[in-house]
C-alpha cells in the first residue's frame, strides 16, 4: 500500500527525482535539462484540461535562474543578477510587482525598492557593524517621504551582542534615550528575563517578567504588570507547571484582564498529543475535589495512530461531540457535529489543497441542498465512477446521507429528509501554481447569493509572502461584487511592518514594531535572532492611524498599543500605556482553545487587531490564520494544504519519515507546547529533531561574496521539549566568522567566488562549533553547489555528518548537487595549498 506521504521515483542513471506518487495515484512530476537542472514541475491538478506546469529558464552562461513561467495565470517571475551573482531585480507578471535589491559592498546597508501595480516604496536595513552585523535600523519611504522607522540597539560592553533596546511606531517616544522597549536577561544566560516599556522621564509603564525552571530552560511564568514602579497592577499572569517530559500540565491565569482567575489542566496520550484541556475557576490546579468548571472550555480530542483527529468534544455538562472521517491521504472527508443539522463534506484538488466545503446532501456541489441534487444523488447511487467524472468537485461522501460510510439504498430516506429541510452553505477555495491560497468564496453561484455573502482574494510576492488581501461584499440588488477592503502589506523579512489601504491610494493604516520572538527570547546567540520563530511572540506594538492621514492634525486620534503574550507567543492583550489607569489600558483581550479558536474576546480594539493566536494574522472573513507558507484552520486543528517542506524530504532522512507521511498535521497535535514558525513543519519531539522555520527568507539577506545566502535561527525541539536556537547557514557564510574575503573585487563565477572567499581554516572552524549549541547546517539551495560540497566535506572529515541536513522546500533545488563535488574538491585543495603558500611567504 502506498504511503500517504507519497512514494518517490528517481531516474536511475542520475538519481534525480522524476515523480512523487501519492496514495490516490496522483503525482507531481519533474523534468530536467541535460545538465540536471530542473526544467519543469508538473502538478497533478488541471486547469482548462491541462496539468498546471511550472517551467524554469536559466542564463546560458552562468546557469542562474532567470525565468519562472506558470501555465495557469499565476504571475510569471523574472530574475536579473549583479556581477557577484546576487539577485538584482525580481519582476512578477507584466510589472505587476518589481523588487529591486541594492546590496552595499560593505554589507552595512541593504535596500529594496518595490514598485508596480499594487505597491511603491523603498525599504532600507542598516546593519550594526560593532556587533557582527545585526540590523540596527529599518526605514521605509514612499514618494520620497519617510513613513516608517524602527531602531535596534545592542549590548556592546560584552561579547554577547544581545538586543537591549527597540524604538519604533506604537511605542513611547521622546527626545532622550530612555524611551522604548528594553530587554533584560536572566543571570548568566541569554534568556530574556524582563521586557520593559519605558517613557522618557516617566519610568517603566509596563513590565513583562519571565521566570524559568531552575533546572530546565522551561518557562515557569509570564507576568505583565502595569506601573511596576508606582502602584503595580497585574494585567495578566500565566503560571505554568511542566511535567517530567517538559510538557505543560497546567496553567493558571490571573490578573485584571481575566473575568475571573482560572486554570487549565492538560492531558496527553503516549505520543504526547493533546487529549484534554479542561478549565476551572480558581487558582489552585491541585483542588480536584472542589473544582468549579468553566463549562464551555472543556475540550477532549482523539486521534488515530498517525495523528488524524477522530473525534473532539466541547463542554463539560453537555459535551458537544464532533466526529472526523479521514481518507488514505490523511485528509478529512467529513466532519459531523451534534449541533449541526448538516455534516460538512470536504473536498481537495489533486495536489492535496482543500478546494471545497459542502453541506451533506449537496450532491451536485452548487452550494444548495434542493431538488437540483436529486439526479446527482441517483447517479452516485447507481454509477459512482460516472458521478465522479460528472461532478469533479464532489466526493461520494456528499451522498452518504446516513453517514455509515457507504452510498446505498439506506441513504435514500435520509437524503429525502435533507431535501425537505433545504439549506445552503459551504465555500470554494482557489489555489495558484505555487499552491498558495488566492481565493475563498461561497459555494453557491452568484445568482443565488444573499446580500451578506463575502468573497476574499489574496496575492503574493516571489518569496511567498502575502502582499495583498481584498474582500468583496455581494450586492444582491445590483447583482455584483463590491470591493469593501483592500489591504497591502510591506515586509521586513517575514515581519509585516506596514499595512496600507488600497482603497485610499495606499495610505498608511497601521505600523508594527517587532522585537525578539520566541527564539530570541529563549537565547538566540550572536547575532540576535529577530524572527527565527517567524515573529511568534515578537510583535511589540501597533501604531494605528485610525483612518485619518490627512488634515492639519491627522495624528490627533492615532492609537498606540503594546502587545502582551503567554508563553507560546499567543497575543493575550493590547495595552495603551499612555492612559491613567490599568483598568482602562486594556484595549483588547483574547483567550483561546488549545487549537487556536477564540473562546473569549473583548475590548474596543479586539476586532480591529488581526494578530492573535501564535502572533499570526487572522482573517475573520474565512476563519483562517495565515502562517506564511500555509493557512491554518482551528476548527480542523490542522493545515489546509500539504507541507511544501516535508514534501521535499528524502525518504531516508532520519526522524522525518513519519512526519513526511502526514503533511497536514499542525504542531504535532500539541499546540500548547509547540509552535510552527511560518507554516513549514514542526518536528515530533520523540525524535529530538529540528523544527525548521524559514528556508527561503530573503533573496540577498545575508548575501556573501560568491552569491551564497544564509539564514540564522530556526528551532530545535530537545528531549525536554524546550525551544533552543540552532544556527542554520546557507552558502559560503557557513559559521559565524568562519568566512573571510580574498582577492580583488572583480567579476568571478559563483563557484570561483565561493572557493576564493573561504579561508583554508574553515573546516577547523566548523568542526570547533560546540555540540551543545545545537548547530546544524542545512543544504537546501542549489544556487551554490561549491559551498555545499565544501561544507559537506568539512563535516564529513570531522565525523559530524549528523549535523548536515538536506531540506528542499523549493522544487527548483532538488537532490543532485553533489555530482560536481569531485571537481570542486580538487579546486578547493588547490586553493588551500595556494593560500597556505601565500601566508607562509
Amino acid at each position: 500500500m502506498r504511503r500517504a506521504g507519497g512514494q518517490r521515483r528517481y531516474h536511475g542513471p542520475t538519481g534525480l527525482l522524476n515523480s512523487k506518487v501519492y496514495a490516490d495515484e496522483k503525482s507531481t512530476d519533474y523534468e530536467y535539462k541535460p545538465d540536471g537542472r530542473l526544467w519543469k514541475r508538473i502538478w497533478a491538478r488541471e486547469v482548462s484540461s491541462t496539468r498546471v506546469t511550472t517551467t524554469y529558464g536559466y542564463h546560458e552562461t552562468t546557469g542562474d535562474l532567470e525565468t519562472v513561467d506558470y501555465s495557469d495565470g499565476t504571475p510569471d517571475v523574472a530574475y536579473t543578477y549583479d556581477r557577484r551573482g546576487r539577485i538584482d531585480t525580481v519582476t512578477q507578471g507584466d510589472d505587476w510587482l518589481i523588487h529591486d535589491l541594492d546590496h552595499d559592498g560593505a554589507a552595512s546597508t541593504e535596500s529594496e525598492a518595490v514598485s508596480g501595480d499594487i505597491l511603491d516604496y523603498a525599504l532600507t536595513r542598516t546593519m550594526d557593524p560593532l556587533v557582527g552585523g545585526p540590523v540596527s535600523a529599518v526605514e521605509v519611504e514612499a514618494d520620497s517621504s519617510p513613513i516608517y522607522a524602527a531602531a535596534y540597539a545592542y549590548d556592546t560592553e560584552t561579547d554577547t551582542a544581545r538586543l537591549t533596546r527597540v524604538t519604533g511606531p506604537g511605542l513611547p517616544t521622546g527626545g532622550g534615550s530612555t524611551h522604548g522597549v528594553f530587554y533584560g536577561y536572566a543571570s548568566d544566560t541569554d534568556l530574556a528575563g524582563t521586557i520593559e516599556v519605558r517613557a522618557d522621564g516617566g519610568g517603566v509603564k509596563l513590565l513583562t517578567t519571565r521566570a524559568y525552571d531552575a533546572d530546565r530552560e522551561l518557562i515557569d511564568s509570564i507576568e505583565n504588570t502595569w506601573d511596576p514602579g508606582g502602584t503595580p497592577v497585574v494585567i495578566a499572569k500565566y503560571d505554568y507547571t511542566n511535567d517530567a517530559l517538559g510538557r505543560r500540565s497546567d496553567v493558571v491565569n490571573t490578573g485584571i484582564a481575566f473575568a475571573a482567575s482560572a486554570y487549565n489542566r492538560y492531558g496527553y496520550n503516549d505520543r504526547s498529543e493533546l487529549t484534554a484541556a479542561r478549565r476551572y475557576f480558581g487558582e489552585d490546579p491541585g483542588e480536584w475535589e472542589t473544582s468549579d468548571p468553566v463549562d464551555n472550555e472543556h475540550f477532549t480530542y482523539g486521534y488515530d495512530p498517525i495523528g488524524n483527529r477522530t473525534g473532539a468534544s466541547r463542554g463539560q455538562e453537555k459535551p458537544v461531540e464532533v466526529l472526523y472521517d479521514g481518507n488514505r491521504l490523511n485528509q478529512y472527508d467529513q466532519t459531523r457535529s451534534d449541533e449541526a443539522v448538516f455534516s460538512t463534506n470536504l473536498t481537495y484538488d489533486d495536489d492535496g489543497n482543500l478546494s471545497g466545503e459542502w453541506l451533506d446532501g449537496d450532491c451536485n456541489c452548487d452550494g444548495n441542498v434542493d431538488v437540483g441534487d436529486i439526479n446527482a444523488f441517483n447517479l452516485a447511487l447507481s454509477d459512482p465512477e460516472e458521478y465522479a467524472a460528472t461532478y469533479p468537485e464532489c466526493t461520494l461522501v456528499t451522498a452518504d446521507a446516513n453517514n455509515d460510510g457507504a452510498v446505498d439504498v439506506l441513504d435514500i430516506n435520509p437524503f429525502v429528509d435533507l431535501l425537505l429541510g433545504g439549506g445552503s452553505g459551504g465555500r470554494r477555495l482557489v489555489w495558484d501554481a505555487e499552491n498558495r491560497l488566492i481565493g475563498v468564496r461561497p459555494a453557491v453561484e452568484d445568482e443565488d447569493l444573499p446580500d451578506e455573502a463575502v468573497r476574499s482574494e489574496f496575492a503574493y510576492d516571489y518569496l511567498n509572502r502575502r502582499v495583498m488581501k481584498r474582500v468583496y461584499d455581494w450586492d444582491e440588488g445590483e447583482e455584483e461584487w463590491v470591493l469593501v477592503l483592500d489591504r497591502r502589506y510591506v515586509y521586513d523579512g517575514w515581519r509585516v511592518v506596514l499595512e496600507l489601504d488600497g482603497l485610499d491610494d495606499n495610505a498608511v493604516l497601521r505600523k508594527y514594531t517587532w522585537g525578539l520572538d520566541l527564539a530570541g527570547l529563549g537565547g538566540a546567540g550572536v547575532p540576535p535572532a529577530i524572527d527565527s520563530a517567524g515573529g511568534i511572540g515578537g510583535l511589540l506594538a501597533v501604531y494605528d492611524t485610525n483612518g485619518t492621514t490627512t488634515g492639519e492634525t491627522p495624528e490627533a486620534d492615532d492609537l498606540k498599543y503594546v502587545y502582551t503574550y503567554d508563553a507560546n507567543g499567543n497575543v493575550g492583550q493590547l495595552v495603551d500605556v499612555a492612559v491613567g489607569s490599568a483598568s482602562s489600558s486594556i484595549k483588547a483581550h483574547y483567550e483561546y482553545d488549545p487549537y487556536g479558536g477564540l473562546v473569549a474576546s473583548s475590548g474596543t480594539y479586539a476586532d480591529t487587531n488581526t494578530y492573535r493566536f501564535s502572533t499570526k494574522p487572522w482573517d475573520d472573513e474565512t476563519g483562517l490564520g495565515y502562517w506564511g507558507y500555509r493557512y491554518y484552520d482551528p476548527w480542523l486543528g490542522r493545515w489546509i494544504s500539504r507541507d511544501p517542506a516535508a514534501d521535499r524530504l528524502p525518504n531516508d532522512e532520519p526522524g522525518y519519515i513519519a512526519l513526511a507521511a502526514h503533511q497536514y498535521k499542525a504542531m504535532s497535535n500539541a499546540n500548547v507546547n509547540l509552535i510552527d514558525a511560518i507554516g513549514l513543519m514542526s518536528m515530533a519531539p520523540t525524535t529530538c529533531s529540528v523544527s525548521l522555520d524559514s528556508f527561503n527568507s530573503s533573496w540577498g539577506e545575508g548575501s556573501a561574496p560568491g552569491g551564497g545566502k544564509f539564514r540564522h535561527g530556526a528551532l530545535r525541539v530537545t528531549p525536554d521539549w524546550w525551544y533552543k536556537p540552532i544556527l542554520v547557514e546557507y552558502g559560503p557564510r557557513v559559521f559565524g566568522n568562519c568566512r573571510q574575503e580574498y582577492g580583488p573585487d572583480r567579476p568571478v563565477s559563483r563557484r570561483e567566488g565561493t572557493i576564493r572567499n573561504l579561508p583554508p581554516s574553515v573546516c577547523d572552524c566548523i568542526a570547533s562549533a560546540p555540540d551543545d549549541l545545537g548547530i546544524y547546517f542545512v543544504l537546501g539551495d542549489n544556487s551554490n553547489t561549491a559551498a555545499k560540497c565544501i561544507l559537506a566535506r568539512c563535516l564529513r572529515e570531522a565525523g559530524q555528518e549528523d549535523r548536515l541536513l538536506e531540506i528542499y522546500p523549493d522544487p527548483r533545488f532538488l537532490p543532485g548537487w553533489d555530482r560536481d563535488c569531485d571537481q570542486i574538491n580538487d579546486a578547493w585543495d588547490k586553493h588551500v595549498a595556494r593560500e597556505r603558500r601565500r601566508h607562509r611567504g
